[in-house]
């Protein structure tokens, strides 16, 4: 049998409970650039001796690490803060170790209020000042050194000797010189530091082909830039959000409200695809791909981020179900699979088969299109109902994006199930919708707070408080009532520093909901409108 190496033999100090973790640390930690990260930790050892800590923090691609003590707040139970300062992925650890000289220190002037007279103690404190000095530059502290190991020598100043012993000077000097020996270590953590926005945003959503002045007229890019952006900074928000503006699919085109489909009909948006191209074209109704820069320029100028809706949704008409059928669930008789919540099914959309044999062909494909929109100036992804694709691809492709563009946020636009929710944060997601819309009564709303800001959910998950989507129009709102509406925009924005709704239907209080359902009776996904409304 081996035998356990000896420095791990000497080493007595155990840590425990170390927080903020996520899953003991396998996944990252998220704070924003300028926040403070509080770092706790059960820490204790065998015997009465004086234990020190440090975090020690650093971003992963930097060789020295930064460090701050941690303090006993009481009994084992340390604490320490670091303020990030930077951008990106920073790794932190635990560090504890038995503190011989601060244990001596305690322990002789303990004995000196006891009224014990000291003689091998100050022996022993010659030896801890002398290894000080050797670290020691300033030539202040030298001095004052080598005064104190003086007295300790000399047996006829011993009054002396035990002024200089409880000197403050004495004990500040021991801490900022420690003699680490046989230290424990916990295992390197990871902490994932966004750009302020992914904290503080507010989010504007419409269709752009919904922009345009007049009624029943479809609207353009350059329209939203025109009558959506100075409408929009009016009301203060800073992220316009734009359902996908690439070309719509022709096979199983849907109609207004969900109808079989009528000459003259946009078709859904989602629906992505077409001969004109897939993700990387701009829909010709809506304009060009200069015009869609412009728009982004333009956003910018104003203070305003355009975020775009990263969907893997394909209509049939998409290039790729010709040229990479294999991505998709090729049936039998060699049709493809369509989307499906059964009993109902979606014709006009494929979706990607994440468990086919040419799966790594296709996470490159998918990563290839959220770079191109990185490279056209996008920052922000809501991404569309991402609990319906693979964890691992998302947790994958995030990574591969921060790494060449790290202030990229992805949100999460996922109403499911708390275990999938909470999974998409911890992989990653940026930002994540919640179940906020449908909390209403004072206690479900302070249940629902408590979760997210006093459970473990406050290292990861980052609520955004929308009030509606273009889907989703609640209960509440659907009594049409003006208190309503401004009570459910105050609680938003008051209980949540993210937060958005979906417009111009919000503003305009409009409250028809398809019958016993949670949904706006007239879908703009089907149809465009006069959108502005002003």
């Amino acid at each position: 049998m081996e035998l356990t190496p000896i420095i791990q033999g000497k080493q007595r100090v155990v840590i425990e409970n170390v927080k903020p973790l996520v899953n003991q640390g396998r996944f990252s930690v998220k704070t924003s650039v300028g926040e403070q990260v509080i770092v706790e930790a059960d820490i204790f050892a065998d015997g009465q001796d004086v234990i020190s800590a440090s975090v020690l923090f650093k971003l992963s691609d930097d060789d020295l690490w930064s460090e701050q003590p941690l303090y006993a707040v009481w009994g084992d139970y340390f604490k320490a803060e670091f303020k990030v300062v930077s951008q990106g992925l920073y790794q932190y650890k635990v560090i504890g170790w038995i503190n011989h000289p601060l244990t001596w220190l305690r322990d002789s002037i303990l004995k000196v209020n006891d009224g014990q007279v000291l003689q091998t103690e100050l022996l022993e404190g010659i030896v801890i000042l002398e290894n000080i000095l050797k670290k020691v530059e300033d030539a202040e502290k030298m001095v004052f050194i080598q005064k104190v190991i003086a007295f300790f020598q000399d047996e006829h100043s011993y009054e002396q000797a035990i002024e200089f012993l409880k000197n403050p000077i004495l004990d500040e000097l021991i801490r900022h010189y420690p003699d680490r020996q046989h230290v424990t270590e916990t295992p390197i953590y990871t902490l994932w530091s966004d750009r302020k926005a992914a904290r503080f945003s507010t989010w504007y959503t419409m269709f752009p082909r919904s922009a345009a002045s007049k009624v029943n007229k479809h609207g353009t890019l350059n329209d939203v830039v025109k009558n959506v952006l100075p409408y929009m900074k009016s009301m203060g928000f800073d992220v316009l959000h734009v359902p996908p503006v690439h070309p719509i699919g022709w096979q199983f085109r849907k109609g207004k409200d969900n109808t079989p489909y009528q000459p003259g009909d946009v078709g859904c948006p989602y629906a992505i695809g077409s001969e004109l191209g897939g993700h990387e074209t701009i829909l010709p109704e809506l304009g060009t791909l200069e015009d869609f820069l412009a728009l982004i320029k333009s956003a910018d100028n104003m203070g305003i981020e355009l975020a775009m809706d990263y969907a893997i949704q394909f209509s049939p008409d998409h290039p790729w179900a010709k040229e990479y059928p294999q991505w998709f669930k090729v049936r039998p008789d060699g049709t493809i699979k369509c989307a499906e919540t059964p009993p109902h099914k979606y014709e006009d959309i494929y979706p990607v088969n994440f468990e086919c044999d040419d799966w790594q062909n296709l996470w490159n494909a998918l990563k290839d299109i959220a770079l191109l929109w990185a490279s056209w100036g996008i920052r922000i992804l809501r991404v569309d109902n991402p609990h319906t694709k693979s964890f691992a691809f998302w947790e994958w492709l995030i990574k591969e994006v921060q790494a060449e563009y790290p202030d990229m946020i992805f949100l999460a636009e996922s109403f499911t199930k708390p275990s999938l929710m909470i999974h998409l944060a911890k992989v990653g997601f940026t930002q994540s919708y919640t179940y906020f819309i449908w909390k209403n009564t004072k206690e479900e709303l302070t249940d629902y707070m408590n979760e997210l800001t006093k459970s473990d959910l406050r290292h990861f998950m980052r609520p955004n408080f929308c009030v509606n989507t273009h889907d989703i129009l609640s209960w509440s709102m659907q009594s049409g009532l003006e208190p309503v509406f401004l009570t459910r925009y105050f609680l938003s924005a008051t209980l949540s520093s993210v937060n958005g709704i979906f417009g111009p239907a919000f503003e305009n209080m409009i409250s028809e909901a398809i019958p016993n359902c949670e949904e706006y009776r007239h879908s703009e996904n089907m149809k465009f409108v006069n959108g502005i409304g002003i």
